[in-house]
C-alpha cells in the first residue's frame, strides 16, 4: 500500500503505469481483494478514476488516461468483480460509488471528440494526439460494452431459474452474486476458489450503526426477512437520499435538507437523532450551513441544538479550550440571536461539567461571549484599535451576588482572564474547512 501511495502521481509515467498494473492484479484476485476493501477503495479512485475525472483534459492529461483505460478493460471483463464493486462500495453508506463513477467516467470519455485547450500546431504531434484520443475513446466504449456483456453473463443463472428459484423469505434458496446457490441449494465447488467473492466475502454492508442513519423504510441491511437484493437496494436508496440531502444542506438549505433526510428515513425523527447525524457527518457538512442550522429558532432545530450541545463533554477543560472544541465543526451564524442561543447552551453545558468554576451559568455565558468578541477583534486585519487586557477583563465583569452598591466582579480571577486573553490573541479560534465537492460519498 505504501508503494502504491508513493507512485500514484501521473507525473511519473513509468511508476504510475506499474502502480496501475499492481492495483489491477490485486483487484483481479478474489482471495487478495477479500481482505483489502478499505485499501482498494482508497487506491481505486486515486489511480483509476482520478485521471478520467479531470475537468480539463489536454495533451498532458491524456497520457495517464491512456494508461488507465487498458487496466479498466481488464477489470470490466470480470463479471464477479463488477458485481463486487457495486455491492461493496456503491451499496455501502461509508464507501465511494466506485462502480457508478467508473461507468460515468467511461461514458464521458467515449463521447470525447477533442482535447481541451489550444490545439497543438499542425504536424506529427497533432496527428499522434488525435490518434491517441481516438484509441482512448474506442477503449472506453469497449469497456462499456464489456460491462453490459458481463452483467448479462452474471445474471444468466437467475434468468434460467425464474421466480421459483428466487430467495425464500427465510433467506434460503436462490442465487448469490456470481451464480452460486445459497444454503439449501447445490453449489458449484469447482469454481469455489475463483468465484468465492460474492457479497459476503468483502466487508458486510452496514446501514448506520453509530452514524445517525436509519435503514430506509422497514428494510434494513441486517435482515428482517428481506432478500439479499432488497437489502442492497435499500442501502443504495438510503445512500442516494443521503447524497441528495448533503448537497441540499451544503447548498444553503440546511433546515429543508434535514427535513428531507428525516422524511426519507435517513435520519431518525428526533432531536437526538439529528444531533448524532450532525456529529457523524460533520466532515461532509459545510461549517456555515451547520452553524445556521444549529442557530435556527423552530422547535425541532432548537431541540436538536440542545441535544447536540448536551453530547459535548468539557470536564477539566478551560473555558477557552472548551469553546475551541465546541466551535471547531461549525461557523457561528451572523445573527446575534442565533449566537446568543448557542452561547447560552454552551455555557450551561460547561457549568454542568465544571461545577464550582463559575458562580452561575450567566458568568460563563458572559465570558464565552467576550471570548468570541476578543477573537474577532484580535484577528481582524481591518480593526484599528485592539481590545487590551484591561478592557477584556472589564468586559467580563458582572454585578456581585448581593447586587448592592452597583459593585461588579470579574467572571473569573483576573490572572485566569489574562491567561485566556493571551491564548486567544496568540492563537485564533478557527473552524474546519468546508468539504471538497460538497460531501455525499461519491
Amino acid at each position: 500500500c505504501l508503494m502504491l501511495l508513493r507512485n500514484c502521481s501521473p507525473s511519473e509515467a513509468t511508476a504510475f503505469q506499474l502502480a496501475l498494473r499492481l492495483l489491477t492484479a490485486l483487484l483481479l484476485q478474489p482471495k487478495l481483494r477479500r481482505g483489502l476493501k478499505a485499501e482498494l477503495g482508497a487506491f481505486y479512485p486515486l489511480l483509476l478514476l482520478r485521471p478520467l475525472e479531470v475537468e480539463q483534459m489536454g495533451p498532458t492529461e491524456l497520457a495517464p488516461v491512456a494508461s488507465a483505460v487498458p487496466c479498466l478493460a481488464a477489470l470490466c471483463s470480470e463479471p464477479q468483480l463488477l458485481v463486487d464493486l457495486f455491492v461493496n462500495y456503491d451499496c455501502d453508506l461509508k464507501a465511494p460509488n466506485l462502480y457508478e463513477r467508473t461507468l460515468q467516467a467511461l461514458s464521458r470519455l467515449s463521447k470525447r471528440m477533442e482535447l481541451d485547450g489550444p490545439p497543438p500546431p499542425a504536424g506529427p504531434k497533432q496527428q499522434e494526439l488525435a490518434k491517441q484520443l481516438a484509441s482512448v475513446r474506442d477503449g472506453a466504449l469497449r469497456c462499456l460494452l464489456s460491462v453490459v456483456r458481463c452483467l448479462d453473463v452474471w445474471s444468466a443463472p437467475l434468468k434460467e431459474q425464474g421466480p421459483e428459484g428466487a430467495e425464500k423469505p427465510d433467506g434460503s434458496g436462490g442465487l448469490q452474486p456470481g451464480g452460486r446457490e445459497t444454503a439449501t441449494g447445490p453449489q458449484d465447488d469447482t469454481k469455489e476458489s475463483e468465484s468465492d467473492s460474492g457479497a459476503g466475502s468483502w466487508a458486510t454492508v452496514s446501514a448506520g450503526t453509530g452514524t445517525g442513519l436509519r435503514a430506509n423504510g422497514s428494510t434494513t441491511a441486517a435482515g428482517g426477512g428481506a432478500s439479499e437484493a432488497e437489502r442492497f437496494e435499500a442501502v443504495k436508496v438510503t445512500k442516494s437520499s443521503l447524497a441528495r440531502g448533503l448537497s441540499m444542506f451544503n447548498g444553503g438549505k440546511p433546515v429543508k435538507a434535514m427535513r428531507f433526510l428525516i422524511s426519507r428515513g435517513v435520519v431518525e425523527d428526533s432531536p437526538a437523532g439529528v444531533a448524532v447525524f450532525l456529529r457523524a457527518h460533520a466532515a461532509d457538512l459545510d461549517p456555515a450551513a451547520m452553524g445556521e442550522y444549529l442557530g435556527h429558532h423552530e422547535d425541532l432545530e432548537l431541540a436538536a441544538m440542545h441535544a447536540y450541545v448536551d453530547q459535548e463533554r468539557y470536564g477539566g477543560m478551560s473555558i477557552d479550550a472548551a469553546l475551541r472544541s465546541f466551535l471547531m465543526p461549525f461557523r457561528l451564524p451572523g445573527e446575534a440571536q442565533k449566537i446568543d442561543r448557542l452561547m447560552e447552551a454552551f455555557a450551561e453545558r460547561y457549568v454542568r461539567d465544571n461545577p464550582g468554576v463559575f458562580r452561575n451559568a450567566d458568568a460563563a455565558y458572559v465570558l464565552a461571549f467576550a471570548v468570541i468578541m476578543l477573537n474577532t477583534d484580535a484577528h481582524n486585519p481591518l480593526a484599528e484599535r485592539r481590545l487590551d487586557r484591561a478592557g477584556f477583563v472589564a468586559m467580563t465583569s458582572l454585578p456581585t451576588e448581593d447586587g448592592g452598591g452597583g459593585t461588579y466582579e470579574p467572571a473569573l480571577p483576573v490572572r485566569e482572564l489574562e491567561g485566556i486573553y493571551d491564548r486567544i490573541v496568540a492563537k485564533e479560534i478557527v473552524v474546519r474547512s468546508a468539504p471538497v465537492g460538497g460531501g455525499g460519498g461519491g
